[in-house]
């Protein structure tokens, strides 16, 4: 082979090496394009329709409980402003690990035009009825699992989690946009990624119940939580005087210092593992644009804009002094939260002549003891709101036996 074919064809094998590092390049500038451009430049799609996911009738004079919708002023702790803002409902669900409940409930208000988050725990035993059936509102995901196997869906999923979504939205007379059920590999597989979160536990903890393989044994005192103490500290209900409200305000307390050692220890590289994680243990109908967009609006949120509340109610047995327990929502008090906190139209009242029309959260027939506390006067404790800067440096105290 001449010297001459043995340089045209290095030359050639060179200019093919060139081309496709050029191709290769611009591929990453193509992609790296697209990631900037969704980070810096995406936005949901506003998802406020004329349509609403409730029954309402716009509001007449001639009913004196609907009056023409007052100018909602400013609230001067989170400096909201109006529903018109850019505002998202999320459900948020927390699976148990040895059954289909969901002992987790929130919902979530992201107004993303102001910077503020209201948070409002809805405590797993409230009593909900449909089609003349109790339920607690932790066992409605499993329901609807039940209903979607029987109905043979292909997702069993997110027709349960749509279902128990759509529920809510139409007798609490909100707009839900996105639903989100972590289980709780998930939640502990975060923590440690963040390298453990900061908690002072009040009291020693110590608990064991061996049909649920759960074990608890925390110590007092300020320490870091990996995941698998974490999941103690948030599902730890003994001893407290309120039971599931003291664990719900205990699940406060962990998640202002989690979203608290989120933005101090946020990096791309945790960033990547958390995305990893929810990716494999979180089922949610967010897309992957529009989460990132939230993550990214969620860093620059001051701590003393995220608000934590616990839905108004009491806890009692079905028939009084005997039957199941639940926690019996408080009409009264409820309604203003919803219509403060998570009404994101501009042309609703969320009032008594709208607010769970069909009275699933109380019990007319089934259990009249359970109507009489649904349709009770508030009392002051009830309501009540905290922002995750005050829990982080104690405003929450939970009372022991």
């Amino acid at each position: 082979m001449s010297d001459k074919n043995t340089t045209e064809k290095k030359e050639k094998r060179g200019k093919i090496r060139i081309i496709i590092l050029a191709i290769l390049i611009l591929t990453l500038v193509a992609a790296t394009s697209v990631i900037v451009y969704t980070v810096a430049f995406h936005e949901p799609d506003d998802q406020t329709s004329d349509t609403k996911p409730f029954d309402y009738t716009p509001a007449t004079k001639e009913d004196p409980e609907n009056t023409d919708k007052p100018d909602k002023q400013t609230d001067k702790q989170t400096d909201r402003e109006t529903p018109s803002d850019k505002t998202f409902n999320f459900l948020l669900l927390g699976r148990d690990q040895t059954s289909a409940n969901t002992d987790v409930i929130m919902l979530i208000n992201f107004n993303v035009t102001s910077g503020g988050i209201s948070v409002l725990q809805l405590p797993r035993d409230t009593y909900i009825e449909l089609n003349k059936t109790s339920y607690k509102l932790n066992s409605l995901y499993h329901h609807f699992v039940k209903e979607a196997q029987t109905k043979k869906q292909k997702d069993t999923d997110a027709y349960s989690l749509s279902k128990v979504a759509s529920t809510l939205e139409q007798n609490l007379c909100i707009n839900i946009h996105y639903y989100a059920m972590i289980n709780l590999k998930g939640f502990r597989n975060i923590v440690d990624i963040l390298g453990g979160v900061e908690v002072d536990i009040p009291a020693n903890m110590v608990y064991h119940d061996e049909s649920q393989n759960l074990h608890i044994n925390l110590k007092k005192g300020k320490q870091v939580l990996d995941g698998k103490k974490a999941e103690m500290f948030v599902r730890f209900r003994s001893g407290y005087v309120q039971a599931d409200i003291g664990r719900m305000d205990a699940q406060k307390i962990f998640m202002s210092a989690l979203l608290k050692t989120l933005k101090e220890n946020f990096t791309v590289s945790n960033v990547v593992k958390i995305a990893n994680e929810v990716y494999k243990n979180v089922t949610t109908d967010v897309p992957l644009d529009d989460m990132i967009y939230f993550g990214k609006a969620l860093m620059g949120i001051n701590m003393d804009k995220i608000l934590f509340m616990s839905m108004p109610g009491t806890a009692a047995r079905s028939n009084g002094d005997s039957g199941a327990w639940y926690y019996v929502m408080n009409r009264k008090a409820m309604i203003p939260i919803i219509e403060k906190y998570f009404n994101i139209y501009d042309d609703v009242i969320v009032n008594n002549s709208i607010f769970d029309p069909n009275r699933v959260f109380s019990s007319q027939k089934i259990h009249p003891h359970i109507d009489k506390l649904y349709n009770a006067e508030p009392d002051e404790s009830q309501g009540g709101s905290h922002s995750a800067e005050d829990i982080n440096d104690g405003s929450i105290h939970i009372p022991r036996l």
